[in-house]
């Protein structure tokens, strides 16, 4: 199954060889992804106004900062944009209502990589079509397998 995107996706993890391995199957499946190792590198990514992504997947815990609040950051900008959290340790009942509400969603470790693709595909097909500026990235075919 394929599904057609022109999406920028933002992956954030502080244990780089998991990092890794998802950005590898996401690109694999065609899905342009920027990654970042640790809250500063995420948070400065997302304050570039060259940088255009219409989703992030972050990680929660991390040394320097925390997922949540990348997240907040990420859904408060007027571009909106969809959010999944990875955790292993946060209920969602702990989340603010404003924030379920303005696009988050988690997915809970341990989980497979077709497990969080799939999650990504369904936040990226219920945002609305909108083009990048500078951005000659064409349509994209997301391969779900």
């Amino acid at each position: 199954m394929t599904i057609a995107v022109a999406r920028h996706l933002l992956l954030v993890d502080d244990e780089l060889e998991i990092l890794d391995a998802i950005a590898g199957y996401l690109r694999r499946r065609n899905l342009l992804v920027t990654t970042a190792s640790c809250y500063e590198q995420a948070d400065r990514l997302l304050k570039d106004r060259s940088q255009t992504f219409d989703a992030l997947v972050s990680d929660v815990r991390m040394p320097d900062g925390s997922g949540v609040e990348l997240a907040r950051s990420f859904l408060g900008r007027p571009s909106g944009g969809a959010c999944i959290l990875m955790t292993g340790h946060l209920e969602v009942s702990d989340l603010s209502t404003d924030l379920l509400k303005s696009g988050l969603s988690v997915i809970y470790k341990p989980f497979s990589l077709s497990a969080l693709c799939t999650k990504i595909v369904e936040v990226l097909a219920a945002l609305p079509n909108r083009t990048h500026a500078g951005d000659s990235q064409h349509e994209i075919a997301l391969k779900l397998a």
